[in-house]
This record gives structure tokens, C-alpha cells and sequence, in this order.
């Protein structure tokens, strides 16, 4: 999987006869569902945010970049990682097609996914989702499909933080989960072929900061010393926590 920042210590359960679940370190931390909250503090600024098909779009870039870090090709999902994520996947892929490596990632099933941290400032908004994911995590050598690391017949049981960034200011232009998912261009509509630079070929625009619409910025699995960073809303030039930052 993506090696962003995680904590590789797993423990195993066995369920049933056959499957093996390995849990990831963290799963005594907790990170709170504030999903109507959030929800209601982003919609006084975006009246057509909906969280329901925000939550659908997070599952979808999820699943949809284990698919192309499988394949060793971010193409796919470039239209949705910021330039610093999209960088820093890019160069673990390169490594592994350097070294004849494959990670494959397979069955993969998000059970739980919900808002749990918020933060706006005079720049950005970010919204962080927690997600449960349940795969299979394993390499294999390109030439012999000898099995390098990890168990085809094993899945690990994950929960990741994904933060999401945005300008402030930007508006969804719709309630509509298929919006998110567009292949069009924000800016001039154009059918999106993008660059790996993340700017449109037609009008130039880089479409994979934030300035448009949400692009996933931060990407880490729960660890033991995961914080939870709660609500934080810059007003009046001060930077002010919520009251229910500590809940």
C-alpha cells in the first residue's frame, strides 16, 4: 500500500478456518464522528456541500488509488492528489518498478467512513475523513511471481486519516457525488487531459493544489501517538479552537 505515514506493528486474529485479519497499530485510538457538525459548519459557507456524497467520493479515491498503486500508475487518480502527495507516491512507485517489485492490493472493502476533523483559515479548509478498510497486502517479484512479502491469503484490517484540501471560498457547484468525481476541468470544462505537472492541456490551469475543488492533501494510517486535531477555525485575523475540539 501507499507508504505514507504509518505504524507497521500489526497483531493477527484469526477468524473462521481460512481468513486471517491482521489489525494495524492504533485501534485503541479513537478519532470522533463529527460528520453533522462539520457538515453544518461547511455548508454555512457552501450551502450544496453534502457530506453523504463528499464521504461516497472519499471511498472512491481511496479504493481507486490502491488500484493504481497496485498497477504502479497514478494517471487515474492524478485529477485528485495534491502535487506534494502525488509527488511523494510517485517516487515510492518508481522505486518499486526500479526494483522489480509489485505491491498488490486486492480485495478491498471500506466499512466505516466519516468526518471527523475540520479546519478553515484565511487559504485553505481542510477536511479530514477517518475510513476502516479492509485488504489484502502483499509483493510480488515482476518476473517469477514469487511472493516477496506479506500473505495473498491474509487481510489486514486498516484505518487511515484523509485529509482533504480545498481554497477557501470555493462552492460545490452541486450536491452531486459524480461533480467530485469529474473528468472535466473545473476551469474551462474541457474533457480533462491532465499532465502529470496536474495542469489541464487545454487552458493551462493546475487543477491539483486546491484552487478548483477538493484534492486529498495528507494521507496516514492511525498510529498509537495519532492526535485528534478537532474542529479550528481562524476568525478576526485569531485563530479560535472550537469548544468541542476536545470532545
Amino acid at each position: 500500500m501507499i507508504r505514507g505515514k504509518k505504524d507497521s506493528k500489526r497483531t493477527t486474529t484469526t477468524v473462521g478456518r481460512s481468513q486471517t485479519i491482521q489489525q494495524s497499530a492504533g485501534r485503541n485510538v479513537t478519532l470522533p464522528d463529527r460528520t453533522a457538525e462539520i457538515s453544518d459548519l461547511i455548508k454555512q459557507k457552501d450551502p450544496n456541500f453534502s457530506a453523504e456524497d463528499f464521504l461516497s467520493f472519499s471511498r472512491y479515491v481511496y479504493v481507486t488509488i490502491q488500484d493504481a498503486w497496485s498497477n504502479r500508475d497514478l494517471s487515474p487518480v492524478r485529477i485528485y492528489l495534491h502535487d506534494n502527495l502525488y509527488n511523494q507516491t510517485q517516487k515510492q512507485i518508481e522505486r518499486k518498478i526500479a526494483n522489480g517489485v509489485i505491491n498488490k492490493i486486492e480485495n478491498v472493502a471500506v466499512s466505516t467512513a466519516y468526518l471527523t476533523a475540520y479546519r478553515r483559515d484565511k487559504e485553505f479548509e481542510y477536511v479530514t475523513v477517518y475510513l476502516n478498510a479492509r485488504l489484502t497486502d502483499y509483493e510480488i517479484n515482476e518476473k517469477t511471481g514469487q511472493v516477496l512479502r506479506g500473505d495473498p491469503n491474509a487481510r489486514y484490517e486498516l484505518r487511515y486519516a484523509l485529509r482533504f484540501a480545498r481554497n477557501s471560498g470555493i462552492k460545490t457547484t452541486s450536491a452531486n457525488t459524480q461533480t467530485l468525481k469529474s473528468h472535466s476541468c473545473p476551469n474551462c470544462g474541457a474533457p480533462l487531459e491532465m499532465s502529470s505537472s496536474g495542469k489541464c492541456e487545454y487552458c493551462g490551469s493546475t487543477i491539483t493544489t486546491g484552487q478548483y475543488s477538493w484534492v486529498l492533501s495528507e494521507y496516514s494510517s492511525i498510529r498509537n501517538d495519532t492526535v485528534d486535531q478537532g474542529i479550528y477555525i481562524e476568525k478576526d485575523n485569531n485563530a479560535q479552537n472550537n469548544t468541542n475540539n476536545n470532545q
